[in-house]
This record gives structure tokens, sequence and C-alpha cells, in this order.
């Protein structure tokens, strides 16, 4: 392999690395934020409602669910990971296909191989993810999650 191809390799690991490192750190103080406020609110409540069954009766109603900016019921959570699921796989998709397309445009013949390897990767992955948003829409109509109504 010459070169220019491991450069070229170096470099989209790195990237991907260093992202993927960035939105766990986005991710863990976003929960941690999150984790804080409800931690508060729950102690101010507790010193509040005093006796035991106060607070459960609280805790159990659904006041205090939306206080907390929970959503626990409805079909909210699922569609949004089958969404997201999906646009990753498109994007993923239509990035290998660029990657591929690209490959026609470079004189160097390592250059070719490396861009259209990437791109079919790319697009694998893609379709597979799209593949799986599909197949988890199908079982949440089936198993009924998206009509409200779980078996």
């Amino acid at each position: 392999m010459s070169e220019k191809v491991m450069i070229a390799i170096v470099m989209v690991a790195l990237f991907t690395a260093v992202s993927y490192i960035v939105k766990n750190i986005v991710t863990a103080i976003q929960r941690s934020k999150r984790d804080r406020y409800m931690a508060e609110v729950s102690t101010k409540l507790v010193d509040k409602l005093g006796a035991a069954p106060d607070v459960m009766s609280f805790v159990d109603s659904e006041a205090y669910k939306t206080l907390l900016g929970e959503q626990t019921t409805g079909r909210g959570p699922f569609v949004s990971r089958v969404l997201n699921s999906l646009q990753t796989g498109l994007v993923l998709l239509f990035g290998g296909m660029g990657l591929f397309a690209a490959s026609n445009f470079g004189g160097d013949p390592d250059f070719q191989v490396f861009t259209k390897t990437t791109g079919a990767i790319v697009m694998a992955t893609g379709t597979g993810m799209a593949l799986s948003a599909a197949w988890s829409y199908f079982l949440l109509k089936k198993w009924g999650f998206l009509n409200g109504n779980a078996k």
C-alpha cells in the first residue's frame, strides 16, 4: 500500500475517533446537567412534602413527570430513535455514494482503490442502518408501540 493511502486511512480514523470522543463528552455533560436538575427538584420536593406517602403520590402523578420533562409514555422516544437511525443510515449511504463517485476523478490508482473501497464500506454501513431503522419501525408498529396500545 502506498504512503498516500496510509495517510488517508490514518486521517479518516483520527477524524472519526475525535468526533466520537467529542460527541460522548457532550452527551455526558447533558446527562450530568439533567441528572443534577432532577436531584435538586426531588430533594426540594421531599423537603416540602415531608411524609413518605405524600411524596410517593406526587412522584407517581402526571404533574411530577411534566415538571421534570419526562416522556415515559407515548411514542416519542421510539419514533426519534427510528428517525435518528434512518437519518444516519441515509447520510452514510449518500456519503459512500459520493466517495465512490469521487474515485473516478482521481488520477492516482491507489487513490481510486482507496475511495472505491471506503465508499463501498460506508454505503454498506448506511444501507444496514437504514434497513435496521425500517425493521425497527415494522416491529414497533406490529407490537403496537407506535399506536400507543402496546401488547
